[in-house]
């Protein structure tokens, strides 16, 4: 009678733990084929297969949303099959993931490569608007600086340079932003102009090897005297005029001149 009670008290237990396994090994099985299939329709992307890749990595998508390369390599493929609106979509995705994920967060280089591929597609759809590029509806920095790269792709100069100019007013603190303005500036052949704003950049990143090789098409040689004075290191020497220094000529009336004046001993 015992036995009849504490008989389902234990197989609950080794059920639900057999349960848990299945449930857990099914999950890593599907984490398995997704990453199977990003793999693979990179590869084939990178083959020049762009249908299959697309094939592969819709599948990879469907069991990871919120993977930023499979979308990333997803626009890609389509934009390279000429679905322009549904790479448009992809790399807005792309851009979304990006600032909700370490990884996107720690690439900005790799965040304007993927607006400077976005604005390409957009300027080979010729019936897209723009706008539909935008994240945030026109609102923020970054989606004047999209407008800008596609205006520019598209061949309208001044509305570039004015969703340029929006973005750096509503962030002045982007250094990739003022380097591709003061590029942009370069192209049109406003040099002075262009010379403003890559020694802004320079001074905010001398690093940036873009911005040093923009700066010597200019006929600006980099270096620390373009940053701001106030990030310079300060010089030992006190500021003011040096005194004069006496530097003898020579001889014993030099030696002399230099002597301290003594008085004649009286008689």
């Amino acid at each position: 009678m015992i036995d009849s009670f504490r008989r389902p008290f234990f197989l609950v237990p080794t059920a639900l733990f057999v349960g848990l396994m299945l449930t857990a090994g099914g999950c890593a099985e599907v984490m398995t084929n997704t990453r199977l299939d990003r793999e693979n329709g990179i590869k084939l992307y990178n083959d020049g297969q762009y249908a299959d890749a697309a094939g592969a990595l819709r599948e990879a998508v469907k069991h990871n949303p919120a993977d930023l390369q499979t979308h990333y390599y997803l626009a890609l493929s389509l934009d390279h099959l000429g679905a322009f609106d549904e790479a448009i979509q992809q790399y807005r995705t792309t851009l979304t993931l990006m600032e909700n994920s370490l990884e996107g967060r720690e690439s900005p280089e790799m965040r304007k490569r993927v607006i400077d591929q976005m604005a390409d597609c957009v300027s080979k759809a010729h019936d897209t608007d723009p706008s539909t590029a935008m994240l945030h509806g026109g609102k923020t920095a970054e989606d004047q600086y999209i407008k800008a790269k596609i205006e520019s792709k598209l061949g309208d100069a001044d509305a570039a340079l004015e969703a340029y100019r929006q973005s750096l007013l509503l962030d002045r603190d982007q250094p990739e932003v003022r380097r591709d303005y003061g590029l942009y500036l370069a192209q049109l052949g406003q040099t002075d102009a262009a010379r403003t704003e890559l020694k802004r950049a320079y001074a905010m990143n001398p690093k940036d090897e873009k911005t040093a090789a923009g700066l010597r098409k200019v006929g600006i040689i980099p270096g620390p005297s373009l940053k701001d004075e106030s990030d310079m290191a300060h010089p030992l020497v006190p500021v003011g005029p040096l005194p004069e220094l006496q530097i003898p000529t020579g001889g014993q009336d030099a030696t002399a001149d230099n002597q301290p004046a003594t008085a004649s001993p009286k008689d």
